[in-house]
């Protein structure tokens, strides 16, 4: 391990002393950035004061493009959702958030977003609670500032990792919520964590390494949940970006977001792991074939199984047609080196999105399929926008799913309907 240790600090040591001497000519290349913002995105053009948690993803609202009254760049938003669930628990909640992203100052881009939530006495969590309640949190606040090649992003923030939508051989950096729906946008559910990412630019190639003094884990409903408190965590990868072809190295060493009972304290608690990740994305056409890889150490799947090494492999496909309807699938297999244990079922997400009406009307899909245990789910989602301000959305939700063998900490419901208002000012 202290090898691994080694070997791992040098790398990040020379792509960070390398990567900016070599590029103080190139310029930051937007469409590499804006990728990694919309990449989880399967909601078309209707997005949610969730979206875009990826810092580099607002880097084009650069000092020169900032708007002339700073005041622009402030929005509010009041939101009331309602989920009626079987076997599940329902769902009701309010939440009035306030986010600004602006230029701040030459070279400098700022993005906060703030909640208030109020989970009303029907809402399954208030129940365990014991009654009605609320909670405030800084969503996201983080500062960036770039100059020639680099940015530099200093805050609290989401990193995504990874080319196959849906599934988390690489993408295990920022955790997930399960508090909170998922309907058919994962970064509905992500939750960002305070950290320090730099992304440098050389032509066709990037490099971005990233540091989270305290890193965070899965957040669960149940009570009884309380990881040990969060280490440090650091990363880096390389992407390579060719005529219709992306190559991505990387490594890091992180936090499990998953805790595990230690069988000699009987807590909870995350262990420490080392990540080497391979990810690819072939255009031909309207058809995108991408792909992840990693090798993992230290990996526990269960209360009872050994620690052990484990192999993840995804693999997707993306098509758009000319209407810019697009679909997507994807794969993710799990094997232990060792301890059969750790070794995880197949499981397959089919996703799709498609605006109507001039855009006013946005349609999308996601499914998730599961060998062992059995398990089955599709969610159908439509947000409406009303007026300028006023959005409408609803959705639906089936799942089949063996209730014996299920995991109790994240059951969905059988059959669920939803709907949401939201106004943005």
């Amino acid at each position: 391990m202290k090898k691994w240790n080694g070997f791992s600090l040098k790398v990040i040591l020379i792509f960070s002393l390398v990567s900016p001497h070599l590029i103080v000519n190139a310029q930051i290349d937007e469409v590499g950035y804006l990728d990694n913002a919309n990449h989880e995105n399967l909601l078309g053009n209707d997005t949610d004061i969730n979206d875009f948690e990826t810092p580099t993803g607002v880097v084009k609202e650069s000092s020169d493009l900032a708007p002339s009254n700073w005041l622009q760049g402030f929005k509010s938003q009041f939101k009331h959702d309602i989920t009626k669930a079987q076997a599940a628990g329902d769902i009701e909640r309010s939440q009035f958030g306030i986010e600004y992203q602006g230029s701040v100052a030459s070279g400098w881009f700022m993005n906060f977003k703030s909640f208030y939530r109020y989970y009303g006495s029907e809402d399954i969590l208030a129940k365990d609670r014991g009654g009605a309640y609320g909670r405030k949190e800084i969503q996201r606040l983080w500062f960036q500032y770039s100059q020639n090649q680099c940015a530099h992003t200093i805050g609290r923030q989401v990193l995504v990792w990874g080319e196959v939508d849906g599934t988390f051989s690489v993408d295990v950096v920022s955790p997930l919520d399960f508090s909170e729906q998922l309907f058919t946008d994962y970064d509905e559910v992500r939750v960002a964590q305070d950290m320090w990412v730099m992304d440098c630019y050389l032509g066709n190639v990037q490099t971005q390494f990233f540091v989270s003094h305290e890193s965070k884990t899965h957040v669960f409903p149940e009570k009884n949940i309380y990881p040990d408190k969060g280490h440090e965590e650091w990363g880096g990868r390389i992407k390579l970006s060719l005529t219709g072809l992306d190559l991505t190295l990387m490594v890091a060493q992180l936090e499990s977001n998953i805790p595990v009972i230690n069988d000699q304290t009987f807590k909870f608690e995350s262990n420490q792991y080392q990540l080497l990740g391979a990810s690819f994305s072939k255009a031909h056409g309207r058809l995108l074939m991408n792909g992840d890889m990693a090798y993992k150490t230290k990996q526990v799947n269960g209360v009872l199984a050994e620690p052990s090494d484990t192999v993840d492999v995804a693999l997707g496909v993306e098509y758009t047609l000319v209407d810019n309807q697009h679909f997507s699938a994807g794969m993710w297999q799990v094997r232990s080196l060792e301890d059969e244990k750790n070794h995880r079922p197949l499981l397959m997400t089919v996703g799709w999105n498609q605006n109507y009406l001039h855009d006013e009307l946005a349609m999308s899909l996601l499914s998730n399929f599961s060998q062992q245990s059995e398990f089955q789910s599709i969610t159908v989602l439509a947000a409406y926008k009303l007026t300028d301000i006023v959005t409408l959305s609803s959705a639906v939700s089936f799942a089949n799913r063996n209730e014996k063998d299920f995991s109790e900490l994240q059951v969905p419901a059988k059959q669920a309907w939803s709907v949401s208002i939201k106004m943005e000012i």
